[in-house]
């Protein structure tokens, strides 16, 4: 089993008017992981990716950066889902459920609804049955504002904007790209140009 390699075209787009040097710069390995390496992170500069490639190249050539400076690269292996994984998932969504309907029992006996919607029962002249009718309407509400806020019902996303999970996964996902890149900066253990 071969090593795994991480090419230019891994990090990022390549574009060259000669379009043999563009194939060759897309396959132009920059740096091979060992097998021991899953889950290892390491941060790298475009210069030294600017270096190794032109290396690779054994031509000179005019290669400009247009994006990041400074980047992480990563290896994880696909595994098979296995059972702990999936009781895990079972286990927060269970969590989550049952801890979302406390936090909206909660507020709702906090603030009285029951006896806001009693007190707009009666002033509308409706008795004991408008409650109900005002208690479903809420309770739709309460669904319809969750699924909007979410932006998914089941698996169907109702837009094409980013769920706010999703935002909060890729700010925290940059953070801890940041977090190693000035941590591996600190301790020189970051790729130089070289």
């Amino acid at each position: 089993m071969t090593s795994p390699q991480v090419t230019a075209e891994d990090l990022g787009e390549v574009y060259c008017k000669d379009k043999n040097i563009e194939k060759k710069a897309k396959q132009a390995t920059l740096y091979v992981f060992s097998q021991s390496d899953d889950g290892k992170r390491q941060s790298a500069s475009a210069l030294w990716a600017i270096a190794k490639l032109e290396k690779a190249l054994g031509i000179e050539a005019d290669i400009r950066n247009v994006g990041e400076t400074e980047f992480v690269m990563s290896l994880t292996f696909q595994k098979k889902k296995d059972r702990m994984k999936i009781g895990k998932i079972i286990g927060v969504a269970a969590v989550t459920f049952v801890g979302s309907i406390f936090a909206i029992m909660t507020y709702n006996e906090d603030v009285s609804v029951l006896q806001v919607f009693e007190k707009i029962s009666e002033a509308a002249g409706q008795g004991s049955g408008g409650v109900r009718i005002l208690a479903c309407g809420y309770a739709a509400g309460i669904a319809a504002g969750i699924i909007l806020f979410f932006n998914h019902f089941g698996k169907k996303k109702l837009t094409r904007d980013p769920t706010p999970m999703e935002v909060e996964m890729d700010k925290y996902e940059q953070d801890v790209d940041d977090t190693l890149i000035k941590k591996e900066s600190r301790e020189g253990s970051s790729f130089e140009h070289s």
